[in-house]
């Protein structure tokens, strides 16, 4: 069991958190560019094998490739979600850190709903 205070536990929680989300976005950036790469692709081979002279294996490759670009935007979706994540349990934390630090100004009131991306604070 660590020694540590709650204080500084909430506080390392919401750095963890915050990390895990600008890596989390880190990576669902690298999805879009992938995406943007696989659509053009697939518009650019399935174009040419309609109007460039009927061609079924090119037609096939864009069929092919806008498959791939389905399977990558649901994996970035699941990305996102971590993300979302992350960013919730970094900004719960946040708020755990407000509390026990007295800024009870910066802190929503009992009942209200959470924003959704609460500012981070210096401390």
């Amino acid at each position: 069991m660590s020694d540590e205070s709650p204080l500084t536990l909430h506080q390392l929680e919401r750095e963890r958190f915050e990390a895990e989300r600008a890596r989390q976005d880190s990576i669902a950036a690298r999805y879009s560019m992938v995406q943007l790469g696989l659509f053009g692709l697939s518009v650019v081979l399935a174009g040419s094998g309609l109007f460039g002279g009927p061609s079924r294996p090119l037609l096939l490759a864009g069929l092919g490739a806008f498959v791939v670009f389905l399977v990558v935007r649901a994996f970035q979706g699941r990305v996102i979600t971590r993300r979302d994540r992350a960013e919730v349990r970094r900004d719960v934390n946040d708020l755990q850190v407000r509390r026990m630090l007295g800024r009870f100004d910066e802190v929503p009131p009992p009942g209200a709903a959470l924003p959704p991306v609460m500012s981070r604070s210096p401390a």
